[in-house]
């Protein structure tokens, strides 16, 4: 009786939780173009976690095995004299896919100042076309997103301006 009891409370405390996990974030930018790569942009910033995600049709088709490397440059002020010399950028991801693990920075002119991460300090995840990021807010000191901000995604050489105020629907996690 006591065993069944207790499997039931584990059962369901593990349906709670991920119940819980599910998110939806708001879509902040979207691609006008055919020929871009990345065709959406989300991000939810909470108390404790900041979370980004990218819908990339090509990435159903990743076998996982290629090196693939999505690198994302933010300009979180759109103040150019903050940042990363020449490019504004205050804050740089690498997501490593074929490795499943990212290397994030802050930068100030040309000093670049690499994050230290533990275990779950930051979560990756492809669902589909979705490649989604979160961080543990603690872990990004400095890092504050203004309501208008800038997003580089690589390969591409220019900005795209992004109004947080904005929303083109929600992509599910």
């Amino acid at each position: 009786m006591k065993k069944t009891f207790l499997m039931t409370l584990l059962l369901a405390a593990a349906i709670c939780t991920s119940a819980a996990e599910k998110i939806q974030l708001p879509v902040i930018w979207q691609s006008k173009s055919a020929k871009d790569q990345v065709k959406e942009f989300a991000m939810l910033e909470t108390k404790d976690r900041v979370y980004f995600a990218f819908r990339i049709p090509a990435l159903q088709k990743y076998d996982g095995k290629t090196t693939l490397t999505v690198s994302v440059y933010f300009d979180t002020d759109k103040n150019i004299a903050t940042g990363r010399e020449k490019l504004g950028c205050d804050f740089q991801v690498n997501v490593h896919l074929h490795r499943n693990n990212l290397v994030a920075m802050t930068w100030a002119g040309k000093k670049n100042t690499t994050l230290r991460f533990g275990k779950g300090d930051y979560t990756i995840e492809r669902k589909g076309d979705v490649l989604a990021v979160s961080f543990n807010r603690a872990k990004l000191p400095g890092v504050e997103f203004k309501k208008l901000f800038a997003v580089r995604m690589m390969p591409y050489q220019f900005n795209y301006s992004i109004d947080s105020s904005k929303n083109f629907g929600k992509i599910s996690l």
